[in-house]
């Protein structure tokens, strides 16, 4: 738990801080593809679509650096193919995850315009 206080702290002494400069506000939609992976992954699951969106927070805007957060929901999950069974029956379907996603992102800009976002995320 002591783990979990130190970026807390971090994060709101960033938000003390931008109270001082306007922060910026603005929506995250788009789609996304997911299929299980793994030893314990059910044998021939497919790519099941699904949707993301949600708010995102920039805390300040400056020219270099800046802390990013959004809140995100997101679906995840697989589609499994027709599987023929013993008594001559077939069966399929799709099982569909719903998250609410957290991403705390230090945003580091380069002159060029680039720039590369780093941080942990929390889900549920």
């Amino acid at each position: 738990m002591r783990n979990f206080y130190l970026p807390l702290s971090l994060l709101l002494s960033f938000a003390g801080m931008a109270h001082a400069q306007s922060s910026q506000v603005g929506l995250k939609l788009g789609g996304s593809l997911a299929q299980y992976r793994g030893n314990d992954a059910f044998v021939g699951n497919c790519n099941l679509g699904g949707y993301c969106g949600g708010g995102v927070l920039q805390l300040p805007p400056g020219s270099v650096f800046s802390v990013q957060l959004e809140l995100l929901y997101s679906q995840k999950g697989a589609r499994g193919q027709t599987f023929a069974l013993p008594n001559y029956m077939s069966v399929s379907g799709a099982q569909r995850l719903a998250y609410l996603e957290l991403p705390v992102l230090a945003k580091l800009r380069s002159i060029m315009g680039f720039f590369v976002e780093t941080g942990p995320t929390f889900a549920c």
